[in-house]
């Protein structure tokens, strides 16, 4: 091939790449968006969907590098959504965190924040056309509320929560989502240490699952103390060995919550057996006693990642009809305490 021919052939290339790469530049989105949020909430084409519709329906560039946005959504035990918000553009960084009862209007206000940081004068203009032409269509997502007015670009914004927001409009996404913020469920399981029930510090095994309503939960509870032998106090090598098995009851009432913790106070009631077996007697014998204990305690849910979290609990206990166990020919072996203290650790998973 002449000479030339190949030069023009290879000028030709490079200008239809440059074509295709600059169509392929011009298609991408402007704002980056990471998008982290639990199934039930809406995915991340929507919320872009409800930026664009914000911005006036096209992507705008407005003359600026990219805006990159990452969002994640955890849901609290209270029941209500979270959001942590940080933004990075070329005027700098920013991060918000926000709270709602739906997710449906937590990704509404996400994508409001999201647009008035890539592009104010366009939301302003696309809000005073949509006023004027009457209320807009329906949306993916919650309509954004009206928020305070954005803090200077070079500062990072403090957490705060999330002005009242509307409700999401009747839709096929918004119906069901009413429901699931009102209820939830979860599980979990833990150590603990009681002191009174036997003879000092035990450690005990728990195990419960949890019912959520609004600011309210509800748990059903089975604790497990392995043996423990306790000697009679004159004679020590005679004594007895002890089990507790109990159930418990209780309702909660969520005092305080923060982005990712919520402090709670509860009361119920506990209903099992202690067991014993003596041991050191020529005629060592079992017996049984019944356990019913009102019970009130304080506790603190600490969402790690969504759905795991950790809950830390202490509290009281005072046991009714306590009855002494003895040994024939040796006394009183052991009575539990008039008032018993609880405290332990675990991890739960929220539904």
């Amino acid at each position: 091939m002449i000479p030339w021919r190949r030069a023009l052939t290879a000028v030709s290339f490079l200008f239809f790449v440059t074509l295709a790469v600059r169509a392929g530049a011009a298609q991408e989105h402007p704002i980056s968006l990471s998008w982290q949020a639990p199934d039930t909430c809406p995915s991340r084409a929507a919320v872009l969907q409800e930026i664009d519709r914000l911005l006036g329906g096209g992507q705008r560039t407005n003359g600026r590098q990219r805006f990159v946005a990452r969002a994640q959504v955890t849901r609290a035990g209270d029941g209500r959504f979270e959001l942590m918000l940080r933004t990075e553009s070329p005027d700098g960084e920013g991060e918000r965190a926000l709270s709602a009862p739906t997710c449906e209007a937590l990704a509404g206000a996400a994508a409001l924040v999201i647009a008035l940081g890539f592009d104010p004068a366009a939301v302003a203009t696309e809000a005073a056309a949509a006023s004027s032409a009457g209320p807009p269509s329906s949306s993916p997502v919650a309509p954004a509320p009206t928020l305070p007015p954005r803090a200077p670009p070079s500062s990072v914004q403090p957490a705060a929560t999330a002005p009242v927001l509307p409700a999401a409009p009747p839709s096929s996404m918004a119906k069901p989502a009413a429901s699931r913020e009102r209820f939830g469920l979860g599980a979990g399981a833990g150590l603990g240490l009681d002191v009174g029930a036997l003879d000092g510090p035990v450690a005990v095994i728990r195990a419960w699952a949890t019912l959520f309503v609004a600011r309210h939960r509800f748990d059903a509870a089975l604790s497990y103390v392995p043996t423990t032998p306790i000697a009679a106090p004159d004679r020590a090598t005679a004594g007895g060995r002890f089990t507790l098995v109990a159930g418990a009851a209780s309702a909660c009432l969520a005092l305080l919550s923060w982005t990712r913790a919520t402090a709670a106070a509860c009361a119920g009631l506990e209903l099992g057996q202690i067991s014993a077996k003596g041991y050191g007697v020529t005629r060592p014998r079992e017996g049984e006693a019944l356990w019913i204990a009102p019970q009130a305690k304080l506790d603190l849910t600490f969402v790690l990642a969504s759905p795991l979290a950790l809950r830390l609990d202490a509290g009281a206990e005072a046991p009714l009809g306590r009855r002494p166990f003895v040994l024939e020919n040796v006394g009183v072996v052991h009575e539990p305490s008039p008032l018993v203290g609880r405290a332990g650790l675990g991890a739960e998973i929220h539904f």
